[in-house]
């Protein structure tokens, strides 16, 4: 059961109180982002902080991944500056949407919803950022066990530290949405 899931056949919805009973069939082996989708996405969403956004199998059974997003900003180091200058943008920091929180459920991996998460994020920036206000980046805090699959949709390292979370980040201007 390794077949690529498209766009077809998956909602996308915000979390909301009508899929709670979704939650406990979501499976995961990092029980932090369990207990965020069940105890935090609603409440972060009803006080403004976050949305979560739901990818559902066509028939609203199950919950094959989420993605949570927030505003954030980076602050432009020298090595990050050096490419943007060399594209015109002179800023300390640049104006960035945040991947808070990205998690695929076990049942569903590697079947293709993690890049379907990430080209969902990258169409909001477009949207944004044509329509609504500056967007430029999209941010991340990547465990380190998850570095190799930011690489290869695009994500650059920010910053290396030694830390359990590496902070990445995305030019939305250089992505490509994979085809459908």
């Amino acid at each position: 059961m390794n077949n690529k899931i498209s766009e077809n056949e998956i909602w996308i919805t915000k979390v909301d109180k009508k899929y709670i009973k979704l939650f406990d069939s979501f499976s995961t082996l990092e029980q932090d982002l369990i207990d965020f989708l069940k105890e935090d996405s609603i409440y972060n969403q009803e006080i403004k902080l976050s949305i979560t956004y739901l990818f559902l199998d066509d028939k609203k059974q199950n919950i094959l991944g989420y993605v949570s997003i927030l505003s954030d900003s980076i602050k432009i180091n020298a090595d990050l500056g050096k490419i943007f200058v060399d594209k015109g943008i002179n800023y300390k920091s640049l104006p960035a949407i945040k991947i808070g929180r990205l998690c695929v459920n076990s049942n569903f991996e590697r079947r293709g919803i993690g890049t379907l998460l990430i080209d969902f994020v990258h169409r909001i920036c477009i949207n944004l950022s044509m329509n609504y206000l500056g967007c430029r980046l999209i941010s991340l805090d990547s465990k380190r066990e998850s570095i190799k699959f930011y690489e290869k949709v695009g994500f650059k390292i920010l910053r290396g530290e030694n830390k359990l979370q590496v902070p990445m980040y995305l030019d939305i201007e250089k992505y490509k949405v994979r085809e459908k």
